[in-house]
């Protein structure tokens, strides 16, 4: 199933109790206050430069992500880098299917130097932003920095980021997640 090997049959579990209504994909994300999704930088540019194998595998997830905002009502914010194009057409429009949405152009690789994300996630009344895309060792992990600074619970999952030229994530970066309490741990 899209090149995941470990961990497979438990992920394949969850999105089986997923798919019957008896689970939501935010299960596995224990103890989140208020949550939102913040997507960043699923664009052409950067996507183009992951692993076939881990495109597949982190658009996957991501598209369940934003198919359950869409179901619960969970807000959802893109993030894209000025000059690199628009999110890809396949996440845009499971963004689209999201009732409470917001696309911001930046010009950093933090997400909240320069841009309204702040108050954007203020009035969606998110506490908890649930960070998705790449790269996992500069714009995500900048991103999730200066959102700590800010005062919000920011989370990611390895499932849901990814580094180019990478099988996963860096361990740098993975290690940063982890020391600063936003790494949270894959389904099953």
């Amino acid at each position: 199933m899209l090149g995941l090997k470990r961990g497979e049959s438990a992920l394949q579990d969850v999105l089986g109790r997923i798919a019957s209504g008896e689970m939501t994909l935010f299960d596995h994300f224990t103890g989140l206050e208020k949550p939102g999704v913040v997507l960043i930088d699923m664009q052409p540019d950067f996507v183009s430069g992951l692993r076939e194998y881990v495109t597949a595998r982190v658009v996957h997830m991501q598209k369940l992500v934003l198919a359950e905002c869409a179901r619960l009502d969970i807000p959802a914010v893109a993030l894209e880098y000025r000059r690199h194009g628009a999110t890809i057409p396949e996440l845009a429009a499971a963004l689209e299917r999201v009732p409470r949405r917001n696309l911001i152009v930046k010009t950093n690789d933090d997400g909240f130097h320069g841009t309204d994300l702040k108050s954007v996630l203020t009035r969606f009344d998110v506490r908890s932003p649930v960070l998705m895309g790449i790269n996992a060792h500069a714009c995500v992990l900048q991103t999730a920095d200066s959102g700590l600074r800010h005062g919000f619970a920011v989370k990611t999952s390895e499932d849901i980021i990814a580094d180019q030229g990478s099988s996963g994530i860096y361990y740098s970066a993975k290690r940063w997640y982890e020391v600063n309490g936003c790494l949270l741990k894959a389904p099953g």
